[in-house]
């Protein structure tokens, strides 16, 4: 609508939404893939920010609110739970092998910049499997990541995929909207 972001009609007839953004209604869905999938980038950039500027009263009070403080990392990172998500948020599986390498080295840089945090996992962006790039085993070894977790709704049933964890959401846990598992008396 009046943010230009109408497909053309019947574009979402042949698109295959139900392996991603599992939690969100078709709306929700739909304005995520034209976001994240669609646009390219750039366009995406510009959309979010006008969403942002028209939805949000102060930058600086949201980013208090949403985002985690150094004292909040430094504690996760005690506790060794703590990863990058890259670094801009792109879909690392449409990008080059340098491009990916970058955005990994830049994410854990700007982690690593906290007082003794040491990364070693990946939560892919968006974690679906055209999310994950093909040849992320060489990028991840080169940055020293031993594990990452993809969105696949499942359960580990062995390590010997590091790179390609499955990751229950709480949705799939018991008393979740859609449990995978269901705990019996």
């Amino acid at each position: 609508g009046q943010l230009g972001l109408s497909p053309e009609k019947g574009h979402f007839e042949r698109v295959d939404l139900s392996n991603k953004f599992f939690w969100d209604d078709e709306h929700t869905k739909k304005l995520k893939y034209i976001l994240n999938i669609y646009l390219d980038f750039t366009e995406c950039k510009k959309v979010v920010d006008k969403m942002f500027m028209e939805y949000v009263s102060s930058e600086n009070d949201f980013c208090e609110d949403f985002y985690m403080d150094r004292d909040e990392v430094k504690n996760l990172a005690t506790n060794h739970s703590i990863g990058t998500h890259s670094y801009s948020h792109i879909i690392l599986g449409k990008q080059s092998e340098q491009k990916v390498s970058e955005e990994i080295a830049k994410g854990i840089t700007a982690l690593e910049t906290i007082d003794q945090v040491e990364v070693r996992g990946i939560s892919y962006p968006y974690g679906y499997r055209e999310a994950v790039p093909l040849n992320i085993e060489p990028i991840a070894q080169k940055h020293g990541l031993r594990y990452g977790f993809t969105v696949e709704r499942s359960f580990n049933t062995t390590l010997e995929k590091e790179l390609f964890l499955a990751r229950a959401d709480t949705n799939d846990m018991p008393l979740g909207k859609d449990p995978l598992i269901e705990i019996k008396n």
